[in-house]
């Protein structure tokens, strides 16, 4: 493995690691929210979340 690939999948691993905090964080605020209004800020955050993974992944990997 060439220090390139190992820093790409040092970024990878923190941009995941990144997204779940993020998303956990949200579903802990959409509590505020009521029954329907968190429900809705919870999946659309992680939809949101989601979108961006899929985007990288494109970017970095690609379908094969």
């Amino acid at each position: 493995m060439t220090p390139v690939e190992r820093r790409t999948d040092l970024v990878g691993v923190v941009f995941a690691l990144g997204s779940f905090g993020i998303g956990v964080c949200v579903a802990l605020v959409a509590e505020r929210l009521g029954d329907l209004g968190g429900t809705v800020a919870t999946v659309s955050a992680w939809a949101a979340i989601a979108a961006v993974n899929l985007a990288r992944w494109r970017t970095t990997r690609g379908p094969s």
